[in-house]
């Protein structure tokens, strides 16, 4: 069972919080964007064996409602919602992107080896092959 369904009565809160048949344009006026962070206890019925934190970001605007829903292990004494999405969230998600950027366009997706240094000369020698055959390219 896939994350989405797993907090699908999550989804399903938050959507209850705004109305969809609002004139989105009257509230665009009084309210350009607005983004909340709301953390709650959740457990699944059947699949997680404890409750977890679910953190949720509701953006609300123009476009209508938007949600992004990251669940965590970090108590909320600790971190709070819109801190842990916007500064632990967000730039894992940048340096995953950055990787899987290098191990696709690249090709660089041997990175096997048991050792950071040997991994990351091979990522050097993929990104310079990279950049003399977009040179090659561009001059001939």
């Amino acid at each position: 069972m896939n994350m989405k369904k797993k907090l699908a009565p999550i989804t399903e809160l938050m959507d209850s919080l705004f109305q969809k048949k609002e004139d989105l344009e009257e509230v665009k006026k009084l309210v350009p964007i607005s983004t909340w962070y709301r953390s709650i206890r959740y457990k699944t019925e059947k699949l997680w064996s404890c409750q977890r934190r679910v953190v949720t970001k509701v953006c609300y605007g123009s476009d209508g409602l938007k949600m992004r829903h990251v669940v965590t292990s970090l108590p909320a004494s600790k971190i709070p919602p819109s801190k842990l999405y916007t500064k632990k969230y967000c730039p894992r998600g940048e340096i995953e992107n950055r990787i899987k950027e290098q191990q696709l366009d690249l090709l660089a997706d041997r990175t096997s080896t048991q050792t950071f240094q040997s991994n990351q000369l091979r990522l050097w020698i993929h990104s310079w092959a990279y950049v003399l055959i977009n040179a090659f390219r561009q001059h001939c």
